[in-house]
């Protein structure tokens, strides 16, 4: 039993949605998905959604097994029923893979005992718990543009005129959210959180690590997971695939159409498109046509030392989550895409929409000053 237990932000929906493509392949491995987004027809039967929740049926089936030690968890009739879809597999000899991030945030409301029982609920099986570690800052980061992902740049958000808001400022979120005592963000938690408490049940940590030279679906098939020779060799034939991956500079995009419309530039024909449309003509017209990025532009970034902050934070992270030995090999690399995420690729900064729309009266001239080729001055949080 394999259970993939995220966090969020680690590429959990790309090793989901990719599994379950690989579905024929698995079967050669006598193996089966059950996790999120896998078909009913697999989740139903094994009653996945509810296989490692702390409900009253698990308190029964655990205060019955206190009680009378030589007893079996499968003796409670409600968890006998619960775990018949997969005792079926078990008898077959295939192996079940599970995967949820939301794994990841059942210790906040679940106990120690809880898990250290959970290697006698499942005492049959043997069990590999399988988190993903992300560096801290790139997580934190990505964990603040999901927040605009379903907010300002999703496909139904309204323009200013139809009481829109404007995105919210990645930095100030992740500064903000750096600032914390713990590892994780607004809505995330982090490994930090989650490892602990699945440690107390016993069972096989693999960690999963996001920055491998493989893919991340094929890192999990080719060298975590035993006993997968099909799949693995499948997903190696198969493009590298990320879902909701998404730039910085789409919300920079965003953040100049939205002070286009409030300084009254922004044309009918655009006004007409979604918001998300325009951003994504917008995107296009920029990245692609005039072959530009976010350093291209007007900018407001952090300044070196708060950089810095952030930067020692994800170190403290990487050597909390990682092997000592691994840890000190890889604390230069560490360094060197932090720097390239920060200095080149711009990331954490945002588009000082101000600037370039200074003196503008047309959208005309704001596209002219963002095809233009010049140093703009870069200003600081």
């Amino acid at each position: 039993m394999v259970i993939h237990i995220g966090p969020s932000k680690t590429g959990t929906s790309t090793i989901q949605r990719e599994t379950i493509a690989m579905e024929p392949f698995l079967a050669k491995d006598n193996f089966v998905y059950i996790g999120k987004f896998a078909d009913r027809k697999f989740r139903q039967p094994t009653h996945a959604p509810v296989l490692l929740n702390h409900d009253r049926c698990f308190q029964e089936a655990a205060t019955a097994w206190k009680q009378n030690h030589t007893s079996h968890f499968n003796e409670t009739p409600c968890w006998k029923d619960r775990v018949s879809g997969i005792m079926k597999y078990y008898h077959k000899n295939t192996s079940i893979i599970l995967s949820d991030e939301g794994y990841s945030y059942k210790s906040r409301f679940d106990n120690r005992t809880f898990y250290q029982l959970l290697s006698v609920a499942f005492e049959d099986w043997n069990v590999v718990v399988v988190p993903a570690y992300r560096r801290y800052a790139e997580w934190l980061l990505s964990a603040s543009k999901e927040v605009n992902r379903k907010g300002c740049l999703g496909p139904k958000a309204p323009w200013k005129h139809n009481k829109g808001r404007p995105c919210m400022d990645l930095w100030k979120m992740t500064d903000r959210d750096r600032k914390s005592t713990e590892f994780g963000a607004s809505y995330y938690k982090n490994l930090d959180a989650s490892l602990p408490a699945w440690r107390e049940s016993g069972f096989r940590i693999a960690l999963l690590d996001f920055h491998g030279e493989e893919h991340l679906t094929c890192n999990l098939f080719c060298n975590l997971i035993p006993n997968t020779p099909n799949t693995c060799k499948e997903c190696r034939k198969r493009p590298p695939n990320r879902l909701n991956a998404q730039s910085s500079s789409f919300t920079a995009y965003n953040d100049i159409l939205f002070a286009a419309e409030e300084q009254g530039v922004l044309p009918d024909s655009m006004l007409q498109k979604t918001r998300y449309e325009a951003t994504m003509e917008l995107t296009h017209y920029h990245s692609t046509i005039l072959g530009k990025g976010l350093k291209d532009l007007p900018l407001i970034c952090p300044k070196p030392a708060h950089l810095d902050q952030l930067l020692n934070k994800s170190l403290a992270f990487e050597k909390m989550v990682m092997p000592t030995a691994y840890y000190l090999e890889l604390q230069e690399v560490h360094r060197a895409a932090f720097w390239e995420i920060a200095n080149e690729k711009k990331e954490f900064c945002s588009v000082d929409a101000k600037m370039l729309l200074n003196g503008k009266t047309s959208w005309r001239e704001v596209q002219k000053a963002m095809k233009k080729s010049k140093e703009w001055p870069t200003s600081y949080y």
